[in-house]
Formats: C-alpha cells, structure tokens, sequence
C-alpha cells in the first residue's frame, strides 16, 4: 500500500476514541439530568464536549458510521447506542430514520430507551411523520415510543387518532397518547380529560389529571385530591401535584405521608416543592435520621428556605454500615447509586438553629421557592439555577401554571432550554401565583 493510499484512509482509532468518549459524555449526561449537584450550566459544559465527539464521527461521513455507530446500535449499552443513533441522525438525516426504526423494532426496552433519548436530542422538525410505522406497529411500547417523541418535539397526531389510542390501546399507548393529547384544542383536550378521570386505571387518571390541570378543569384537581388518598404507585405523584397547587389543607395528606417507612420519601420530596412554612417545619424532624431519609427532608428544607448546605450545615456521614449475612442480603435488590446519594448529610442541630433565627421571615400564609415568596419570576430563576434533579418538576409548573402556554423541555438540548427560557421570561406574566383551588376555573 503506498503512503498516499494510507493516508486517505480513516484513522480508526482516532474514531473509536471518539465514540468511547461519546458513550462515556452520554451516560454522563444521563446523570447530570437527575443530579441534585449539576446545573443547566454546568450540564451544558458537558453536553458540548459530548456533541463535540458526536459531531467528529458524523462529520466523517460514510465508512465511519458504516463501520462504527451501525454496529453498535446492536451492542448492549444504552448510552452506546444512544451515542450511536445520534451520530446516524446527525450523518444521514431523514435517511437514519429507516435503520433507527428497524433496531428499535428489533431492540428490547433499555434500547428502545436508549434511541429514544437520540430521538429527543436531535432536534430537526418531521418526527410524526418519520415516526408515522411506529404508530402503527402492533407493539404497544413503540406506538408509546412514537406519541412521546413527536411530543417532545412540539407536534402531535390529530385528535381522532390521539382519541382513539387513548381509548383503546394498551395501558402504556394511553398514557402517552393523554401526554401527547396537550397540543390539541381545547374542546379535543377535555373529551379526553373526561373519559380518563373515568378510568379504573391509576396510570390513565394520572395523565388525563395532568393533561386536565393544564386546561383549568376543575374536575381534575378534584381528581388528584381524591387520588393523592389512593394506595397506587401515581400516589407519589399526585401529591407533587397537590404540594405544586394547594395550600395548607391541600398538603395535610403529604404530610400523613411521613408517617409510614414505605411513603416517607415521597412524601419529602413533594414537600420540597410546596413552598410551605408548615413543610419546612415538618422537615426539620427528619434530618436526624439516617440517610437517605436526612438527605431527603434537607433538600427539601433548602428548597423552600433557601439556605445553602454548606460550611457548619453540613454534617460528617455516617459510618460505614456492615453488610447483612449473606442469607437476609437481597440478591436481586437494585444496587445502583441513587441521585440522592451525592446530596451533602445535614447538621440536623445546626439547621435547626438557624431557623428559630430564620423562622420569623417567613409568612404562614405564604408559599416560598428558595427562601423567596413564590411568583413567575422566582420560578424562571429556579429553572434556570437550581439543580437538574429538581428542573423537572418545577418545569411542569410551569407548563401548569401557563395554561400549557410556556414550556421548558428539561431533558432537551442545553441551548434549546435557554431559548425557552428566554421566551418564557419575555411572557411572565401568564405564570399565575393562584393556588390551584383558583386557578383551576372551568
């Protein structure tokens, strides 16, 4: 082989750098979106330098991809494929969408996550028609798949379609067509709304409430009052609801939650978001316990006052816990670090002391976000300050408290979260401060 025919060739481990680089940013991501220490800032540092391996391998074009990101869309880990779907998005365009779909028909749940995750960060109009087989497939987790893309990405199938998947497919098609029924009009929206709150189905309630706050109904809030007392797993969520929209009798529920092992996680985290003096109060007691129960309840405690862990608020961490003997260990048991773990251990005296100084600066009769009184303004800062973990939620606030008019995608592309904001800043005003008992009107 003479040199010049070498040269022309591709430096293979150069781009296999590139893609274990990317496989590496891409669960890293991962973790920044659910980390309760990273910020939008500082996960947009990370997804440059991911986009900017992904980019060096679709940019080579052709060979490369052929040889590389084909491949390892069959391979068994997720950010792997996830890294190598983009790649063939970012190289080929409307042209990927044949192979994407072939592998996703082929692939098992983590992969379907895995390209769906691609799917998401790509941003480039069409994907209701792209994903158009998808819709049809006699697969329920690919029609769900379908609906929550075109979703994510502002567009939707029309009403009759959305009206019928809601209806009658499976439990999983359901929920996503009542997600993806939000950019319908209103009169589509609330036939739905209707038929779901009728539901024997938790889940399906779950979606038509949500889809249902977003419309002002009545009836929904009325429906997640009722299903914040209901023994299921959309409890938890429920009661992030109540906690986002109701005021002191709203939250006695939530607070009934701390009482039981098997609740008082997901009691805490509601908590947080509540904004109440009550709650914060009610936190207080729980960060003499052990972790993860102290981690919770202070992170909590910080959301609603503000006060920043650190410095002689944060504590020294436990010892080590022995392991059980190997015959109570749980074998089967999910051993993967929780986002909660990287959470600072609280000083349980010291935070207390400091809120019986801080304790006369904040009104009862108040909801607060952050130590600040609670309006649009405060949750935009909180959008664009607090910690990835927490986003989500305060992002679906916002949706709610707009009317579905403003819109941050937390999980979407770094850059495309700052226009959003922007947009949502230009617009303060339609973020309502009303608790949900007045905001919810029709």
């Amino acid at each position: 082989m003479t040199g010049l025919r070498a040269e022309l060739l591709p430096r293979w481990d150069i781009f296999e750098e590139h893609l274990d680089e990317a496989t590496f940013l891409w669960a890293r991501r991962e973790q920044c979106l659910v980390s309760p220490l990273f910020d939008l800032q500082e996960t947009g540092e990370e997804e440059a330098r991911l986009v900017a391996h992904l980019d060096a391998l679709a940019e080579a074009g052709g060979v490369v991809t052929r040889k590389l990101a084909e491949p390892a869309l069959e391979e068994d880990e997720p950010a792997r494929v996830s890294a190598a779907a983009y790649v063939l998005l970012a190289e080929r365009g409307r042209d990927a969408a044949g192979l994407l779909l072939k592998a996703l028909e082929e692939g098992d749940t983590a992969r379907h996550a895995a390209i769906q995750g691609a799917l998401e960060l790509w941003e480039e109009p069409g994907w209701a028609e792209r994903l158009a087989p998808l819709s049809a497939s006699p697969l329920p987790a690919l029609k769900a798949l379908a609906l929550e893309v075109t979703a994510f990405h502002g567009e939707s199938l029309d009403a009759d379609t959305l009206a019928s998947l809601a209806a009658n497919g499976e439990l999983a098609v359901r929920v996503s067509a009542l997600g993806s029924a939000r950019l319908l009009p209103e009169a589509a929206r609330a036939a739905l709304v209707r038929a779901a709150l009728a539901s024997p189905e938790p889940a399906v309630r779950l979606a038509g409430i949500e889809l249902g706050l977003l419309g002002g109904m009545r009836a929904a809030w009325s429906a997640c009052q009722e299903l914040a007392g209901v023994r299921c797993a959309e409890r938890a969520r429920a009661w992030v609801l109540l906690a986002l929209g109701g005021g002191e009798k709203a939250l006695e529920v939530v607070l009934r939650g701390l009482e039981a092992k098997e609740s008082r996680h997901q009691a805490l985290w509601a908590l947080g978001f509540s904004g109440q003096v009550s709650a914060a109060e009610a936190c207080i007691a729980w960060m003499a316990e052990d972790p993860p129960t102290s981690l919770l309840a202070a992170e909590a405690f910080c959301a609603i006052t503000g006060l920043r862990l650190e410095g002689p608020y944060v504590g020294t961490s436990p010892e080590e816990q022995e392991l059980p003997p190997l015959e109570e260990d749980d074998l089967e048991a999910d051993l993967s670090p929780r986002p909660e773990q990287a959470l600072p251990v609280p000083a349980a005296d010291a935070i207390a002391d400091w809120w019986l100084g801080a304790r006369r600066q904040f009104d009862p009769q108040k909801r607060y976000l952050y130590g600040e009184p609670f309006d649009g303004r405060v949750l935009l800062a909180a959008l664009a300050q607090a910690p990835m973990r927490r986003r989500h939620v305060l992002a679906l606030e916002l949706a709610l408290r707009s009317g579905g008019a403003l819109r941050v995608r937390t999980r979407g592309r770094v850059s495309r979260q700052y226009h959003e904001l922007k947009e949502a800043s230009g617009a303060r005003q339609r973020i309502s401060s009303q608790s949900f008992d007045a905001l919810m009107s029709r």
